[in-house]
């Protein structure tokens, strides 16, 4: 019997191997292919998720690909304890066929499959916000060239739901973010000019290393715009022969940055400072401010708000907000200006 067993399970598995190379469906898809079993190669994109189809196949390739090998010893054991235990075996190997056969006709095991939206675009009006933040519409599209495959869509968009068209035309910003976001576009914040064919635009920060930490934040709390971590990257300056490190966070492009995009920038593509400022700078977004562009001053134990480049009237916004003077101080160059807060 062992002999038996010993010849027949090596038998078995190259008859099984040659029936999946002829029958078996040649879909590979990236998940598939990374390094690990998280579906994640070790640097870059640490944030993509496998469908739940792909787990479903990932189970049940274990129950009906695997342990068929331990099908005939297990029918051996049951056969001598008694009839009872073979038939109760047999049951439950026969639910597991039922539920398969279910799962692979209605399409839920094919984790390459989506489904075509037939959802109108949304509308390519910019809303102009008035007084009020504009916190409604999260969506996002990417920017980068598509490499399309077969079935019309990119590789990327496959097994991420942050690609997908429903998940870009549903997702809003929290009122938290969007103070947040009022106080990043004063500062080290932008919003490039290139849009997206839903309309929508990213949010790119930079930082210096020593800001590292205070990106990964940034990070966290807009996770839901964001597929990749903090982008690590230097430059030479040729001027001084000195190499500068810097990390930047990128996010997909969604219409819900549209209205700020239109609130902070004109038409020639300048960053201009929004004339209902007052009115949309709140407590949260000026600590975040603070964080781009503030500086400490010791001798009076304020800080220096830098407004480098900014128009001389935008140091009349310090009178309204609490802990603010009117002081200002000219920079080392002509357009260097500082708002000064106590």
């Amino acid at each position: 019997m062992l002999v038996f067993f010993l010849l027949f399970v090596p038998l078995f598995v190259l008859i099984l191997l040659g029936v999946n190379m002829l029958v078996a469906t040649n879909n590979p898809d990236s998940a598939k292919m990374a390094p690990y079993e998280c579906g994640m190669p070790p640097a870059s994109d640490a944030r993509h998720k496998f469908q739940i189809s792909f787990f479903l196949v990932a189970i049940l390739f274990l129950v009906f690909d695997l342990e068929i090998l331990f099908l005939y010893p297990l029918v051996v054991s049951l056969y001598y304890i008694s009839s009872f235990g073979f038939w109760i075996a047999m049951v439950f190997i026969l639910l597991l066929t039922v539920g398969f056969i279910a799962e692979l006709a209605s399409g839920a095991l094919d984790y390459a499959k989506h489904s075509t939206n037939t959802s109108s675009s949304p509308s390519q009006k910019t809303p102009q916000p008035k007084g009020k933040l504009p916190i409604g519409v999260r969506s996002y599209s990417t920017l980068s060239s598509p490499d399309d495959l077969s079935d019309g869509k990119r590789k990327r968009d496959k097994g991420n739901i942050k690609y997908t068209f429903q998940y870009r035309i549903n997702q809003t910003l929290t009122p938290f973010q969007a103070e947040v976001l009022v106080g990043m576009l004063l500062g080290d914040g932008c919003i490039p000019a290139i849009i997206s064919k839903s309309g929508g635009y990213r949010l790119t920060i930079r930082h210096s290393m020593e800001q590292y930490e205070y990106l990964l934040h940034l990070h966290d709390l807009f996770e839901a715009f964001v597929v990749k971590p903090p982008y690590i990257s230097s430059n030479l300056d040729k001027r001084t022969g000195v190499t500068y490190h810097w990390c930047n966070l990128h996010t997909l492009s969604f219409l819900c940055f549209a209205p700020y995009r239109a609130l902070f920038y004109n038409d020639l593509r300048i960053k201009i400072i929004p004339s209902n400022l007052k009115e949309i700078l709140t407590p949260v977004g000026l600590a975040y401010w603070i964080m781009d562009d503030g500086v400490f001053h010791k001798s009076s134990g304020g800080f220096y708000l830098s407004t480098n480049s900014f128009t001389f009237p935008l140091c009349g916004i310090g009178t309204p907000l609490r802990g603010f003077s009117r002081s200002w101080a000219t920079g080392r160059g002509p357009n260097e200006q500082f708002l000064f807060g106590l």
